[in-house]
């Protein structure tokens, strides 16, 4: 053997041995990274994969699926720390190196461009992503995965709230799917996508129909008992309430609660939302008979989520209340009273000015619903403690006046003075439409009372005040003037 061919054979097996033991340090490195991402810590995973890749690229061919796979891991990790712009390059080589590795099986290639087209997608590369689309289209024949594609890149697209080109990408996954005819539930998840980008474009009739035309599919499909009936519903109800058209929208949303209903547990926010929509929607009607029911279903499905000392559940309690007071609804008060008073003693203290506000709340039901007697017992008790509460400034001058109106139903002058003269003196330091309110409000009470030198006082000042801002003048201030 000559000395050249001894020198080629020692050099060859240096080179082997030197490639040997780099295959070895690049498995070593990607255990590590897989034990790091197995145990939740992506950071040092994505660090030792890249070392990974680094060697890889050395030791590799172009379509190896060590690189190939080495490309995707980094790419995931990379898009997960929402740096799409590398991602978009590592999968692009990494779908070329499979184009050479796994024709004539594409499931891999096809699921890669799936995951670079929502990268493709936060980069705003919209143009790309259709290129991507049309590839997908010649690798499947199967209506399900692309319409799956065309879908998902619409949803991308609609988080960045760039809701009019995410609509052709609906459409086309609809298109899709539709060819298959058992796949009616599919289809109307799609509808449901271009009607909810459209209640966002502000176009009503397109959202309305889109929306309609999903209810069908599911009514079709015998899926009525879905969650997507519910929600599509649901969402349904809502575009009809904002054209005004009260009755269809009650209807949508008492469905879309019936079926939610159906699994309270794994709906109650769903549930909380849509009694919100028919409590709103009854009001615009006027309905206060169901303004008040669809108001306690509330109250009741709070109180099987949330403890009765959550502040979540008494704030709920109030605007039930408050609720009650504003239709008369007088057929709860004793229960009501009874709860919300102790629920917001023992939680806020005697002295707080969260309970002050709800005895305040308590007398103005009792004087609407006419119950005079309880509700004089009540202002007394809230007169009482009026001195040791410490009431914040933002809210003295509409707890003064909500207690001096109180006082004006029961006739009592005496008291209904103390808190005009109270809102006053604070409406006087900076608050010109409240102090319209109080003066005169006080020049009305002295007059009745032939004290003509403090009304002539305070009707000059309400007079000023409406002179200088043109604010609205209180009713009984015109009476006086008249």
């Amino acid at each position: 053997m000559s000395l050249k061919s001894i020198f080629f054979i020692l050099l060859f097996m240096v080179f082997a041995n030197a490639n040997a033991q780099t295959e070895k340090d690049w498995n070593k490195v990607n255990n590590k990274a897989y034990e790091f991402y197995n145990n939740g810590n992506s950071d040092s995973a994505l660090l030792f994969l890249n070392k990974g890749l680094i060697l890889a690229e050395k030791i590799f061919n172009h379509s190896d699926i060590e690189l190939i796979t080495n490309r995707r891991n980094v790419g995931y990790l990379e898009a997960q720390n929402n740096n799409c712009k590398r991602t978009i390059e590592l999968y692009t080589l990494a779908i070329d190196g499979m184009f050479q590795k796994y024709i004539p099986d594409t499931t891999q290639i096809m699921n890669t461009i799936v995951l670079k087209l929502k990268c493709l997608i936060s980069e705003e590369k919209e143009s790309q992503a259709l290129i991507e689309l049309a590839t997908l289209t010649e690798l499947t024949d199967s209506n399900l995965f692309l319409a799956n594609a065309y879908n998902e890149t619409g949803l991308s697209i609609e988080k960045r709230e760039n809701f009019k080109v995410a609509v052709p990408f609906y459409k086309n996954a609809f298109e899709i799917i539709n060819r298959d005819t058992n796949n009616k539930f599919l289809a109307s998840v799609y509808l449901g996508n271009i009607g909810y980008c459209y209640s966002k474009l502000v176009n009503r009739d397109s959202s309305i129909h889109y929306f309609w035309e999903g209810s069908k599919l599911l009514e079709q499909a015998n899926k009525t008992e879905s969650n997507q009936y519910a929600t599509t519903a649901y969402h349904l109800g809502n575009e009809l309430f904002k054209i005004k058209d009260y009755n269809p929208a009650a209807a949508n949303f008492r469905l879309a609660y019936g079926k939610w209903l159906l699994d309270e547990k794994a709906n109650t926010k769903n549930i909380l939302l849509v009694l919100n929509k028919l409590i709103g929607t009854y009001a615009a009607m006027r309905d206060d008979d169901n303004v008040v029911i669809y108001s306690e279903l509330k109250l009741k499905h709070m109180g099987n989520v949330y403890d009765k000392n959550d502040q979540r559940y008494i704030d709920m309690l109030e605007e039930v209340i408050n609720v009650n007071i504003l239709s008369s609804y007088c057929g709860d008060i004793p229960p009501f009273v009874k709860e919300l008073r102790g629920i917001s003693k023992e939680q806020h203290g005697e002295l707080s000015t969260e309970y002050f506000n709800t005895q305040l709340s308590i007398a103005e039901w009792y004087l609407r619903c006419y119950q005079k007697k309880e509700a004089k017992k009540q202002l007394q008790a809230i007169t009482k403690i009026s001195q040791k509460v410490i009431l914040p400034e933002s809210k003295k001058i509409s707890l003064y006046r909500r207690l001096a109106t109180c006082y004006k139903k029961l006739d009592d002058e005496e008291n209904q003075i103390t808190f005009l003269e109270k809102g006053w003196s604070e409406a006087s330091l900076s608050n010109n439409s409240s102090l319209l309110f109080f003066s005169s409000e006080l020049g009305f009470v002295y007059n009745q009372n032939n004290n003509l030198e403090l009304a002539t006082y305070h009707l000059k000042i309400a007079d000023s005040i409406y002179q200088a801002d043109h604010l609205p003048l209180d009713a009984n201030y015109l009476d006086l003037a008249g």
